[in-house]
């Protein structure tokens, strides 16, 4: 695994997440070594997909920073 030039973690962003398949994903592929170190946020303006990707992100064990809100808006420092 890798990190970003400064040596931090990348910062991903997966804007309108819904069920948070695509940043579980990636999450997965961190935590399993296969994907560079990364911190993941999650954003979405719909509280149901909000508490569907933090169930998800619960049973599969993995690390979501979860944000509501509109796309850019919900990230302010991710």
């Amino acid at each position: 695994a890798g990190h970003a030039p400064s040596g931090d973690p990348l910062a991903v962003v997966d804007l309108g997440t819904g069920s948070g398949a695509i940043a579980l994903a990636l999450a997965a592929e961190v935590a399993g070594g296969r994907a560079p170190a990364a911190a993941i946020t999650a954003t979405d303006r719909a509280d149901d997909a909000l508490a569907t990707a933090a169930a998800n992100a619960e049973r599969l064990g993995l690390p979501l920073r979860l944000r509501a809100g509109a796309w850019w808006t919900a990230v302010g420092e991710a």
